[in-house]
C-alpha cells in the first residue's frame, strides 16, 4: 500500500516528465533517426517508451550532495547516431528550462526548484508539503 501523497507526488512527477518529453520531441524530435527498435512518437500509451526522448526522474537519497535528498533528471536519446557532447548538454538545459518553467503548475512557489548539481539537474524541496492540490 502507498500513502496518497506519494503517490500524488509520483504523478505530478510523471506528468512534468511527460511535458518535457514533448517539448523535446516539438523542439528536436527530427534532428535524429529514431532506433529502429523503438516505436515512433505516440504509438504506445507511455510517452517513456516511444518517440526520440525519454525524460524522467530517480530519486536520490542525496548522500555527499550539498543539496541533499531529490529527484535526478535523467534523459535518454533513442537514436544509433552518435549524439555529441554539445548536442546532449543542449539537450539537458533546454530540457532543464522547460522544467522550470511548469514547475509552479505543480508545487507552491518557490518550494521545489531545479538545481545543477556537478554533471545534472536535481530536483530538490520539501515535496510533500509544496504539491498543489490543483496540480494537472
Amino acid at each position: 500500500m502507498t500513502h496518497p501523497s506519494r503517490v500524488a507526488l509520483e504523478q505530478a512527477l510523471k506528468n512534468i516528465s511527460d511535458r518535457a518529453d514533448d517539448a523535446l520531441e516539438d523542439a528536436f524530435g527530427e534532428k535524429y533517426h529514431l532506433h529502429p527498435n523503438r516505436m515512433k512518437r505516440g504509438a504506445t500509451p507511455n510517452k517513456s517508451s516511444d518517440g526520440l526522448f525519454n525524460a524522467g526522474f530517480t530519486f536520490t537519497p542525496g548522500y555527499g550532495s550539498d543539496h541533499g535528498r531529490g529527484y535526478v533528471l535523467q534523459f535518454h536519446i533513442s537514436t544509433l547516431a552518435k549524439v555529441p557532447k554539445s548536442v546532449y548538454q543542449e539537450l539537458e538545459t533546454f530540457a532543464a528550462e522547460y522544467i522550470t518553467s511548469i514547475l509552479g503548475e505543480y508545487f507552491t512557489p518557490d518550494s521545489v526548484t531545479l538545481v545543477r548539481e556537478n554533471t545534472h539537474y536535481k530536483l530538490v524541496g520539501d515535496f510533500p508539503k509544496a504539491l498543489r492540490k490543483d496540480a494537472p
